[in-house]
């Protein structure tokens, strides 16, 4: 009898069969755009309703809608998650967009965090309202707050956790019962913790999302976006929504984002330990006004985090004394921390939210969530954690 296997072991060794028959070790990218039928009959089988029989998603067509690396992509992040079935598109937001247009019509209502990463922000409270979709944004963790803001014609709760870039800890099983309770579809945005440190599937979401540009490739060379669901019916209507939008992954992404899987749980360790190192190190620090770590014991939602996740992740963000212009000198300061958006890289970044990623919030919004004009948020890599904070020693003692 086959044991059970760990994580790592799966990320490696799960679904390989196709081309280990083939005696190759790794899989080879599949450049075809299109594939051939033996026979009309064959091909009459496979469009028969195409986009709703699950065992079609291994019947290769045509590449806007699925391709082997893709496929594998799908198959081996669905186990990671603990789902049932996934659909892998071109970026993180792309796969957001498509889940919206599949589930929301017009009239329809959304209940979203209010600590978000900004184009998400931007789709929920801007392009929506267009499609005539109505998002209520909310403290995610009020759960009382996130009740009263359910109306009859919601059909989503969604959130990240942690959210970006503030950390806050959202309680999956308790959202959950809540969203449940009402009947409508919890979402969970999973990018800043991985399957790796987080499955929230098994604490009662209906669905996850995650873009794999962030810790799932791990080096930031791909795009890439995925929605994983215990639900098949809605995974078919997904699936269907790619066929058509065609946000579909390209093969060399999809091959990439592959290989990072494999040293995902080892990466996700290192990032972890520095970014704890770092947390504790700025939290000490006479330069600095506040420090936002789910690692740290003032944390408010440190105790959720612990039952929660399994490792704090490798994001932290903070502000420095005396506001905007020394945070942005602290910023330009720095040698080892490069300027960029994104985030889940071996190599260490900062941002400044209220310039870059978070700027397309409007600023009264963006501040009454929390996220003030001050704000530093590090993606913390696999570096030495002691060349880290000696470059942000060095960058603090020059401001």
């Amino acid at each position: 009898m086959e044991t059970k296997r760990s994580f790592s072991t799966n990320a490696i060794h799960s679904h390989t069969k196709e081309y280990r028959a083939r005696n190759e070790l790794v899989p080879p990218i599949a450049r075809s755009a299109l594939y051939t039928f033996k026979n009309v009959e064959e091909a009459g089988r496979i469009f028969e309703g195409s986009n709703w029989a699950k065992e079609n998603r291994s019947k290769y067509v045509y590449a806007r809608g699925n391709h082997p690396n893709q496929r594998q992509l799908e198959e081996i992040i669905t186990d990671l998650e603990g789902g049932t079935d996934s659909v892998a598109f071109a970026s993180g937001m792309a796969a957001i967009t498509a889940f919206s247009q599949t589930v929301l019509e017009q009239g329809d209502e959304v209940v979203a965090s209010n600590i978000l990463y900004g184009d998400t922000f931007h789709l929920f409270g801007k392009l929506m309202e267009k499609w005539g979709v109505k998002t209520r944004f909310v403290d995610i963790t009020d759960l009382e707050m996130v009740k009263k803001s359910i109306t009859p014609n919601t059909k989503i709760l969604y959130t990240e956790t942690p959210t970006n870039p503030l950390l806050s800890i959202a309680d999956i099983e308790k959202l959950a019962e809540i969203a449940h309770g009402k009947k409508i579809l919890f979402a969970v945005d999973n990018t800043f913790a991985s399957p790796y440190l987080q499955q929230p599937l098994k604490l009662g979401a209906d669905v996850v999302i995650e873009s794999t540009t962030k810790y799932l490739s791990g080096h930031s060379d791909a795009m890439g976006g995925i929605v994983i669901s215990n639900n098949q019916d809605l995974i078919m209507k997904l699936w269907g929504t790619l066929f058509v939008t065609g946000a579909v992954i390209d093969a060399q992404s999809a091959w990439l984002v592959l290989r990072g899987i494999k040293t995902l749980a080892l990466r996700m360790e290192r990032h972890c330990r520095n970014a704890q190192a770092i947390a504790k190190y700025l939290s000490n620090h006479l330069k600095v006004k506040m420090v936002h770590y789910p690692g740290l014991l003032s944390h408010p939602q440190h105790d959720l985090a612990r039952t929660q996740m399994n490792g704090m992740g490798g994001i932290v963000s903070f502000e420095v004394k005396g506001g905007v212009e020394k945070g942005k000198k602290l910023v330009n300061n720095l040698k080892l921390f490069s300027l960029s958006v994104s985030l889940g890289a071996v190599e260490s970044l900062v941002n400044h939210p209220a310039s870059m990623t978070h700027k397309v919030i409007p600023k009264e919004d963006r501040l009454k969530a929390g996220i003030s004009d001050g704000l530093i948020r590090l993606s913390v890599g696999i570096e030495d954690s002691e060349d880290l904070i000696a470059d942000l020693d060095q960058a603090l003692n020059n401001i």
